[in-house]
């Protein structure tokens, strides 16, 4: 297979830069630098508020100490509050705070439009083809990965 058809080095170029450009858009919200921890941590409690954090990780196929450092920036920042579940002490509930509820919205759109101008160019038929293509190649490596446990 020649270099330029390696599917790693495109998903990670794809990968980097969008997260570059991310952090670019949230930088005026303070969440520069980290969007591409912090942003699925954020969209996922909007969702599943009082999530505890073994489940945020777990959820969005994060190591644990991946997003405790994200959720330690996050709350440093007041987007969310982590406190000690009563009913298990080793485990972390989550939530947002007022700050993060009111840029929810922005982050949003801001998330919508980085993907609308990503498929700018592409027609509704090319972008059902390339997320055909991605879950397959996804449940592909998944499979791979459980095999070499």
């Amino acid at each position: 297979m020649s270099h330029r058809h390696s599917i790693g080095r495109e998903i990670a170029t794809i990968a980097r830069y969008l997260g570059l450009i991310l952090d670019s858009r949230l930088a005026h919200l303070g969440l520069g630098g980290l969007g591409a921890a912090t942003i699925p941590i954020l969209t996922f409690l909007y969702e599943n508020e009082g999530a505890s954090q073994d489940d945020v990780a777990e959820s969005l196929q994060f190591n644990k100490s991946s997003a405790a450092r994200a959720v330690a920036r996050l709350e440093k920042d007041g987007y969310l509050t982590r406190a000690v579940d009563p009913n298990n002490r080793r485990r972390n509930i989550l939530r947002t705070t007022k700050k993060a509820r009111l840029a929810k919205d922005e982050i949003l759109q801001i998330l919508k439009g980085l993907t609308d101008d990503v498929y700018a160019d592409f027609s509704e038929a090319d972008i059902e083809q390339y997320f055909h293509l991605t879950q397959i190649i996804s449940a592909r490596v998944v499979q791979m990965l459980r095999e070499t446990k």
